[in-house]
């Protein structure tokens, strides 16, 4: 199976929560950044709580591996049950 990296890098107006649901739905793999994380997850209707959408994202999206940037702060990577 192929790697499908979705890097999510929202820039009005180009994009809409259609547009997000469809890009995520041919994705394995996720990147996005801690702004994006809440506008990703209004879009999906999940929690924008890392830990939570990442599970959500692995356990009903088909996702095998996110990252979630937090600038300076660092990042998060998560696959599968291990974070």
């Amino acid at each position: 199976s192929s790697l499908r990296l979705l890097d999510v890098n929202l820039r009005k107006p180009y994009f809409n929560a259609q547009v997000i649901r469809d890009s995520i739905a041919v994705a394995n793999g996720l990147k996005l950044n801690d702004e994006e994380l809440p506008i990703v997850a209004e879009a999906l209707a999940i929690s924008d709580r890392p830990d939570e959408f990442a599970s959500t994202m692995i356990r009903d999206h088909g996702i095998k591996f996110l990252m979630i940037t937090r600038g300076a702060g660092g990042a998060s990577m998560y696959r599968g049950d291990e974070s």
